[in-house]
């Protein structure tokens, strides 16, 4: 008899993302801060003992191998992982929310919850670090979403450190219909990296954030210094991205950036209708998004 679980993959954003140099294989060295929304994707997976072994995304992107799929890798990744025999056929389905090329993690959060929901089947088997190296191997944003909520995160992304929660803010996306290449934004970065006092600026980033305030007034304490380094190349990029930040920015809203490397830009208030009043002055043809932080 087979057995059907079921979750939210929920979307993050950043609230500030710095550039803190190259690792010698490449990779860039973050320092972010991740925060989850409630705009979320539907991951089913379903588990017939019955069947032969084999894993099936039913709903694969259109042009898309299935062993390319993020969520495919995933199950393979884990079942060898925790060397499973026997299982059946397990078919995930996932309903897309989250849009995509919107530096909102949607790929990443949807493989995580594959591997969360394989978890609840198998007993637990592995350790949240386990899991975490596992979600490295798949992604830079996907050990995050093993911890969810607010956290900081280092290294490329797999160093997560559960912060001071910034729960129940109200929030505007917005998303242009085109998307941003990532590999074409950061070479622009490293055409001409930014220049900081790393330590320092962690320090105040952390004080401030750490503060026993409101979250609306901790962000907008903090606004100042709240950086995305990957935003001017990607204006650059997509100029309608600068526009919309200019829109948004007329709005009266607490903090606006741009999430990751584009192209979605989420704008921060300090209540439900201040956000919906600042969603009827949106122009273009533009995904608009309301929701909240987790």
């Amino acid at each position: 008899m087979s057995s059907t679980y079921s979750t939210k993959a929920y979307a993050k954003i950043n609230l500030f993302l710095r550039l803190c140099g190259k690792y010698p294989n490449g990779y860039h060295r973050l320092f972010t801060l991740m925060q989850e929304v409630s705009v979320a994707d539907d991951i089913t997976v379903t588990i017939d003992p019955d069947e032969e072994d084999e894993i099936v995304v039913a709903n694969c992107m259109e042009g898309l191998r299935q062993e390319d799929d993020l969520c495919y890798k995933a199950a393979v990744k884990y079942l060898d992982l925790i060397d499973a025999r026997n299982y059946g056929k397990i078919t995930i389905e996932v309903t897309k929310n989250i849009p995509s090329q919107a530096g909102m993690g949607g790929g990443s959060s949807d493989a995580a919850s594959v591997i969360k929901l394989l978890q609840k089947r198998f007993k637990s088997p592995l350790t949240r670090e386990e899991l975490t190296k596992l979600g490295k191997d798949l992604g830079a944003d996907v050990p995050f979403f093993f911890y969810g909520k607010s956290a900081f995160c280092e290294g490329i992304g797999e160093k997560v450190t559960p912060c001071k929660g910034l729960s129940g803010l109200p929030m505007l996306i917005v998303k242009p219909r085109e998307g941003v290449s990532t590999p074409v934004c950061f070479k622009m970065c490293d055409e001409n990296p930014p220049v900081f006092d790393e330590m320092q600026y962690k320090q105040d980033i952390k004080d401030i954030l750490d503060k026993d305030f409101d979250p609306a007034k901790r962000v907008g304490a903090a606004a100042d210094i709240l950086i995305n380094d990957m935003q001017g190349p990607a204006c650059e990029i997509l100029p309608v991205i600068g526009e919309i930040i200019r829109d948004l920015q007329k709005t009266a809203p607490v903090y606006v950036a741009m999430s990751g490397s584009g192209s979605a830009v989420f704008s921060i208030y300090e209540t439900e209708a201040k956000r919906d009043e600042a969603s009827k002055n949106i122009k273009g043809d533009h995904l608009v998004i309301p929701c909240e932080t987790i």
